[in-house]
């Protein structure tokens, strides 16, 4: 399809395609330090396992944060990550009034990072 004769509007991420539950999300405007300390605040108060969600271009600070997290707390932590691939829709507007809009669908590629304690360190 030839978008040189449109507007392309990318629509918002799809939060539906994100599991339920404590889960961060990080985006483009994620402070890196703040989901770092957020991290570490679920890992310390509320659960022993923390979730964080990237898409595209972020999946790099979320391999930031997982890094961070396993030099933190050292060896006393354990992860998952699953890829994933996110189907985006775009609205075309056409410049001419006499065409209709069309969407178009294109893919990114995210990662999900669990990191969670490790069994043997929760009963010490």
């Amino acid at each position: 399809m030839d978008i040189d004769n449109y507007d392309v509007y990318r629509r918002e991420t799809p939060k539906v395609s994100i599991p339920e539950g404590k889960i961060i999300y990080i985006n483009g405007k994620s402070n890196l330090m703040y989901l770092i300390d957020r991290c570490m605040k679920a890992l310390e108060r509320t659960s022993d396992s923390v979730t964080f969600f990237a898409l595209g271009a972020q999946i790099n600070k979320g391999c930031l944060v997982l890094g961070e997290l396993q030099q933190r707390y050292g060896f006393t932590l354990d992860f998952d990550i699953f890829t994933k691939t996110e189907t985006m829709i775009d609205d075309l507007i056409p410049y001419v009034d006499d065409e209709d809009i069309k969407t178009r669908e294109r893919f990114k590629s995210a990662m999900i990072f669990r990191v969670y304690r490790k069994e043997n360190f929760l009963n010490k």
